[in-house]
């Protein structure tokens, strides 16, 4: 949908889009999403060369979990973590599962 379409919907109706699709806090644009690019993940890394890594939009890659912190990691949780710690060569100490504190969870993972 383009920005003037947007802006001739009433805002119930634009409320009722956002259950569909997820718009940017500040801009209130579509948000974009792409699959985590683990080589371009490993040259950021080698260039950033991160003490820890927070990792978020979690819930949109272990949809199970949307909005809520899980009680424990599902081996395909665990196993991307390790991933991405391999790649950083830094401890994930981070996940978020949704936008709001509450869904924040510190990890044992890595160190």
């Amino acid at each position: 949908m383009n920005k003037e379409a947007l802006l001739l919907l009433t805002d119930k109706d634009r409320r009722e889009l956002e259950k569909l699709f997820e718009m940017t806090t500040v801009t209130k644009k579509l948000r974009r999403i792409a699959d985590l690019d683990f080589p371009e993940l490993g040259i950021a890394a080698r260039q950033a060369r991160p003490a820890s890594v927070a990792l978020t939009f979690m819930n949109y890659l272990f949809p199970h979990n949307w909005f809520q912190v899980p009680a424990e990691l599902s081996p395909d949780e665990v196993e991307f973590v390790n991933q991405v710690q391999e790649i950083c060569r830094a401890p994930v100490s981070l996940l978020s599962y949704g936008p709001e504190s509450t869904h924040i969870v510190k990890t044992g993972l890595g160190g």
